[in-house]
């Protein structure tokens, strides 16, 4: 029997799981954040581990978060967690006991209506080669916020980007504070394109592989407008052309320009698109050789604050 697979992506733009330690001196923690632009108020939000309960675990008590604030769901008690992070206007709900998180779990995010606005299923052991949080928190790289991708985690480093440190009891993570640090990606990224309706320039990233056998690549864009269509493009060209056919981005391909229409896709409520390339069903039957590198981008619609279309940034890629 081949095993279920669940699978739902957010987007980075909400209240989101921002860091976890499952095991450790100072008991485990889930810190969740305000990614997005306004004030989130928690009251009826809840918390639950694999069983994907609503309700089990109630954060009204952390009132509204502000753009950017972080709050700490502890199995210690509140204050003795506190004191062991030296912690300071930290918002913290001591003492899980109903929503205890193991090495190889996942953690449900709810609204007040009981929606899922945030999951992540993560553990060494199902999830071979990603990492195992036990005393060294994991957090994800910004455009892995709300993506359900345990691989995309890292785990705690004395003085890393996110600003780690070691608690007095010798665990080590950063919690209460969210500090966004770019996804390491494959291929070099160049012509960055302009704003968009979000109040961001949108990225292109890419992960898997670039040996072509290995047929692994998965594109991300990112942050887009809600509810607007894109599509990828491909070139052997670079070009830089603004304003392109009345857009408000900037066309990074030259001729000739391969459309991947058939995987056209809308953002819906979320503010990203991710396409998986089957390198053997490329458009207009192009062929990717190994030593060969194709530049990509994605076009998408937008409205800002009238109907048009912008870009994301370029990636040259060099196939093996």
């Amino acid at each position: 029997w081949a095993p279920d697979q669940y699978v739902v992506s957010f987007g980075g733009a909400g209240v989101r799981i921002t860091e976890y330690l499952y095991a450790g001196d100072d008991d485990e923690y889930v810190e969740v954040t305000n990614t997005g632009a306004q004030p989130v108020d928690l009251s009826g939000w809840s918390l639950d581990d694999e069983s994907g309960m609503a309700g089990v675990f109630d954060l009204s008590p952390f009132g509204t978060l502000q753009p950017g604030e972080s709050a700490i769901v502890a199995e210690a008690d509140a204050a003795a967690f506190q004191s062991d992070w030296a912690l300071s206007g930290v918002k913290i709900i001591g003492g899980n006991s109903v929503a205890k998180i193991g090495s190889n779990d996942a953690i449900y995010l709810f609204d007040g209506a009981g929606v899922v606005q945030d999951r992540l299923a993560f553990g060494a052991d199902d999830y071979p080669g990603s990492v195992d949080a036990d005393g060294t928190s994991a957090s994800p790289c910004t455009q892995a916020l709300g993506l359900d991708d345990p691989y995309l985690w890292t785990l705690a480093a004395d003085g890393d980007a996110h600003g780690s440190w070691t608690s007095s009891s010798g665990d080590l993570g950063n919690p209460g504070t969210w500090v966004g640090v770019d996804c390491p990606g494959l291929g070099v990224e160049y012509c960055t394109s302009s704003v968009n309706s979000t109040g961001m320039a949108a990225r292109l990233t890419v992960s898997g592989s670039l040996t072509i056998e290995d047929d692994d690549l998965t594109f991300l864009a990112q942050p887009l407008p809600s509810n607007q269509f894109g599509y990828l493009l491909m070139s052997d060209a670079q070009a830089h052309v603004p304003g392109f056919g009345g857009s408000q981005g900037v066309l990074c391909l030259g001729s000739p320009i391969h459309r991947f229409v058939t995987q056209a896709q809308s953002t819906g409520a979320g503010d990203f698109l991710q396409i998986a390339v089957d390198l053997g069903n490329l458009p207009d039957e192009v062929t990717v050789n190994p030593g060969e590198s194709w530049n990509f981008q994605l076009w998408y619609r937008d409205q800002n604050p009238s109907a048009t279309s912008n870009t994301t940034s370029a990636l040259n890629l060099t196939f093996e």
